[in-house]
């Protein structure tokens, strides 16, 4: 048996991926915290790239997303699953927000989300207050680099392709190189979609195919003022809905972009 196992936050778990009958009952806004949402994950999966790219290559789809966790609880993930049923397969990691940090919450076992996410720019409980006193870029960077390649290694010591991308993050290879070169230089950089594409993370690609942004903004602005364009909205768009998650049209585009990609 071959699978399909998706790591990530939101964007692989599947969230706004809705069909029309859900959108028009809460009138074009799904922005629900995570234990008013809990019904809504099976929908959330049924609609993810992860099933509809599993369902292309007839692959098992295994989506460990998680809303709002970061890199390092997606890859963590890995060891909470038994795949010895499984041959072999591909392990696609859709990279979270660089900057967040997750440790395991006490119901990890038994809880759908298994993680505490900290996030260094919000303010609104205290131990995020305090993340955002010891944060910094570099040991960000160096964070993701590490799950990235922990990922791969995983990958390759459980006979799983190894493939990775980013859902809203621009930055990529360069950045890395930069940052972190040491560790950088063992990630297998044509495991990564962005080595072959014009656009530098999914949203960017939902934007384009979207046409109601202007074009000249989406490569040279800052991806802060698309978040703000679409968080105006009244209603989702074809391809990104008005929280800034792909719709179910947006999911089947980045299901067959990482086919395409990696010839799958």
């Amino acid at each position: 048996m071959k699978a399909l196992i998706g790591l990530g936050d939101s964007w692989t778990q599947g969230e706004g991926g809705y069909p029309e009958e859900l959108w028009q009952a809460n009138k074009g806004r799904m922005w629900l915290k995570l234990e008013e949402s809990k019904h809504l994950i099976p929908i959330e999966q049924e609609n993810s790239w992860v099933n509809r790219l599993a369902n292309k290559i007839e692959y098992t789809p295994i989506n460990l997303g998680q809303r709002a966790i970061g890199n390092r609880g997606a890859v963590r993930s890995l060891y909470l699953q038994d795949f010895s049923q499984y041959t072999t397969g591909t392990i696609v990691l859709l990279l979270s927000g660089f900057d967040r940090f997750d440790f395991f919450n006490n119901n990890w076992a038994t809880d759908h989300y298994k993680f505490t996410t900290l996030w260094p720019h919000m303010k609104n409980k205290e131990i995020n207050t305090l993340y955002g006193l010891l944060y910094n870029e570099e040991s960000s960077a160096i964070e993701t680099a590490c799950c990235i390649l922990e990922a791969q290694t995983f990958a390759k010591a459980n006979n799983f392709n190894f493939i990775f991308a980013n859902a809203f993050e621009i930055r990529g290879k360069t950045y890395f190189d930069k940052m972190c070169p040491t560790v950088s230089a063992k990630i297998n950089w044509q495991n990564y979609a962005h080595t072959f594409t014009d656009y530098r993370c999914f949203a960017e690609l939902l934007v384009r195919k979207d046409g109601i942004y202007p074009e000249e903004k989406i490569m040279h602005g800052s991806i802060n003022e698309f978040v703000n364009f679409y968080t105006n909205l009244p209603y989702p768009a074809k391809y990104m809905t008005n929280d800034i998650h792909p719709t179910i049209t947006g999911y089947e585009l980045i299901s067959e972009e990482i086919k395409t990609i990696f010839n799958l």
